[in-house]
């Protein structure tokens, strides 16, 4: 895998130099915290809470940004945008399932670069 295409590896390189020992703790977090937002997303989807939907994605989006995921920040992005100031029709909900499994897909990608770095 390449990690260009998933993190932004320069801002990831610095972060890492800057926290030093608790770097790791911050790695071990957003893959706990990224654990549980996936659920909560599915939830949100099941029971057509698109307000929820939104926030999880908006918090989902900060959080991986935070730790340089861009890809997985671009894709919750994607996922807020589409349920901004709105509330899906019928046929809309298949679209944002749709969303929620590029990110769950994405999320599996990033916890493996990191169990990675975390096992190096």
């Amino acid at each position: 895998m390449s990690s260009q295409e998933h993190f932004d590896n320069e801002s990831l390189q610095t972060l890492q130099e800057i926290m030093e020992d608790e770097f790791n703790e911050l790695i071990e977090l957003f893959i706990s915290d990224s654990g549980k937002r996936l659920p909560a997303m599915e939830l949100a989807w099941e029971t057509r809470n698109a307000v929820g939907l939104r926030m999880e994605a908006h918090s989902f989006k900060g959080s991986s940004a935070n730790v340089c995921a861009r890809e997985l920040s671009r894709l919750n992005m994607e996922l807020e945008d589409l349920l901004r100031d709105r509330t899906p029709d019928d046929s809309e909900w298949q679209e944002l399932h749709n969303k929620i499994n590029a990110i769950r897909a994405e999320t599996g990608v990033v916890h493996d670069y990191f169990q990675q770095m975390l096992q190096a």
